[in-house]
């Protein structure tokens, strides 16, 4: 009435009145179309391909509308309280019935039961309208023969009891003699056990007449409380290859029907690991070995040699492992400087389970030259196999450290080591020698030569070869003292001049990188103790020692350990502070004390 009444405002013309009464006609059966197809109640409608289904199958639930959706859907949340939903997918169709074309949107889900008995299919809701809940039967099926089954699963542990943190291996096998379009296997997940995925492939195998491919998967499973442990039953969900494509509708799942299988439960023993165990390394081979960064033979004072120590277990991970640490030990203690750096770990998997690396380096400084003990380390382990204790060990090392640059020193040359005897007369031959004599009376010899002429010959030629010889040697060893002689009087000289000390000390301060000064300052220490006499024991007691381990730190320490800043200032003032000290201890010891005191 509303339009009628509009469409007389707007054409109030008398002389339309014939085209007004039809415009009201048309408007009254337009009105009447509107009101009939607003009386038409959108549907909703659900339906299953079967009622009644065993554990291991799956059915097919089909949620219609009566319209074309875009966009929306019901809500399927509270369906998934009694089913999975593995697969699902939309589509949208037109049919003509008697003429009249009406429009359809389906929701297609393959469904698996989650447990026996009656389930229902709840009512979905779509914009205001309801569907009725389906009732669906599910039983337990009874498990053919392997013979009979196109698919089965096969699950089982490599032992029936363990220890606490000892691993066990976990074997899951699907068996397929049709072809597999797809396999969703559920995780493995074990409370109170650290599980760890080691190997996932596929092979092929004949049981009778029949060939099988056969998908394996590998767990290694680690107890952490001991008890009982069960390994829960898992659900497999595969899908079996259902022919070809839809080309019309290249977006449709063909992958043909899902079968859901259910792997047996595992039940195992586990015994609690031993009082006095620490650490408690259960494993089927552990071994222990050792490297050097340079041979452990030339070991020197001041410098610093690494040793690597490497621990392999199979069956254990490397965080299972223990550290050593050399510094530790007492028997070590004021002999060695010991740098443990950050251990190296590794886990590598295969069929056979997991096996841990641990590589601890250390780096190690000699305090001092001469031998060193380096005591035996030893890793008590328990054998999985053999059921027994093992030890794991690496025998003790005696080496003899060798004196190094920052190392203790020989004692210094002695002062009157310059006053070598500088004699030029050379003790060719003997006065109480026979040859001598025979020199000094051949008149008295005359009747032997005579009779002996051949034998004087060879004599005197020998006793002239042994003495251009003995001339030789002497004329060598006394160039040799001759230059021994400048060489340490330029030494003293040195250590008289300024000028020199400066030189070597404005070397050392040139450089900002610790590495470099610390080797700088290594030769400037071994040149000092060489040319200045007390300098080692002086060195010993100073703040230059201090500062080169704290150089020592730095370089070599390990990551967690502080870094201790050395300046160029702090060296300088070291230096400075310890040549005045030997300068006063020199002044103090060439003043001799009185004859006769009082």
């Amino acid at each position: 009435m509303k339009t009628i009444v509009l469409m007389q405002q707007i054409l109030p013309n008398p002389g339309l009145a014939l085209l007004t009464s039809k415009a009201k006609t048309l408007l009254f059966i337009l009105g009447l179309m509107l009101l009939s197809s607003s009386s038409m109640a959108l549907s909703i409608s659900s339906k299953v391909d079967r009622d009644s289904i065993a554990m291991s199958e799956t059915l097919t639930l089909t949620v219609s509308v009566d319209e074309q959706v875009a966009f929306s859907a019901p809500s399927f949340e509270e369906l998934q309280q009694n089913f999975d939903i593995l697969r699902q997918h939309k589509s949208n169709r037109y049919q003509s019935m008697n003429g009249q074309v009406t429009s359809v949107t389906e929701w297609v889900l393959t469904l698996g039961p989650k447990r026996e008995g009656q389930l229902i299919i709840p009512s979905f809701e779509y914009e205001g309208q309801y569907s009725d809940a389906i009732p669906i039967n599910v039983s337990k099926q009874s498990a053919p023969t392997k013979a009979q089954q196109d698919i089965f699963l096969e699950a089982s542990a490599d032992k029936k009891e363990a220890f606490v943190q000892e691993q066990i291996i976990f074997t899951q096998k699907l068996y397929s003699a049709v072809n597999l379009s797809s396999f969703d296997p559920e995780a493995l997940q074990i409370t109170g056990a650290r599980v760890e995925l080691l190997s996932e492939f596929d092979y092929q195998t004949r049981i009778g007449n029949r060939p099988y491919v056969v998908v394996e998967s590998r767990y290694a499973i680690y107890p952490q409380q001991s008890g009982k442990l069960t390994i829960p039953a898992l659900r497999w969900n595969v899908g079996v290859s259902g022919g070809r494509r839809n080309v019309f509708d290249p977006f449709s799942n063909n992958s043909g029907r899902i079968h859901r299988l259910r792997s047996e439960a595992i039940e195992l023993d586990i015994k609690a690991s031993p009082a006095n165990a620490t650490p408690w390394l259960p494993a089927s081979r552990l071994e222990l070995t050792q490297s050097w960064s340079s041979a452990p033979e030339k070991m020197r004072a001041g410098e610093p040699i690494t040793r690597h120590i490497e621990i392999l277990a199979q069956g254990l991970t490397a965080a299972q492992l223990p550290n050593i640490e050399m510094a530790s030990d007492d028997t070590l203690q004021g002999k060695i400087k010991a740098y443990l750096e950050q251990p190296q770990t590794e886990d590598q998997k295969n069929n056979n389970g997991i096996i841990g690396k641990r590589r601890i380096s250390t780096a190690i400084i000699p305090s001092q030259a001469g031998p060193l003990t380096l005591p035996a380390i030893e890793i008590r382990w328990w054998n999985t196999l053999q059921k027994q204790w093992q030890t794991a060990k690496l025998p003790e090392m005696k080496v003899e450290v060798l004196a190094g640059a920052t190392g203790p020193a020989p004692n210094p040359a002695p002062e009157n080591a310059s006053t070598l005897p500088t004699t030029e007369q050379s003790p060719l031959i003997d006065k109480g020698d026979t040859g001598g004599a025979a020199v000094s009376s051949p008149a008295a010899n005359s009747a032997g030569n005579d009779q002996r002429p051949l034998g004087w010959i060879l004599y005197s030629l020998f006793v002239t070869a042994i003495s251009i010889a003995l001339a030789f040697l002497c004329l060598r060893l006394w160039r040799e003292k001759k230059a021994l002689h400048a060489q340490l009087s330029s030494a003293e000289k040195s250590t008289t001049s300024t000028t020199s000390a400066t030189t070597s000390v404005s070397d050392i301060l040139n450089h900002n990188d610790d590495l470099d000064r610390y080797k700088a300052l290594q030769k400037y220490i071994s040149e000092q103790r060489l040319t200045q006499p007390g300098f080692s024991n002086a060195y010993n007691d100073s703040e230059l020692a201090q500062l080169m381990q704290s150089l020592e730190s730095n370089l070599y320490g390990s990551g967690s350990q502080s870094r201790h800043r050395v300046s160029n200032d702090d060296l300088q003032r070291a230096i400075e502070s310890l040549q005045q000290s030997l300068k006063q201890e020199q002044t103090d010891g060439s003043t001799l004390p009185p004859l006769y005191p009082h």
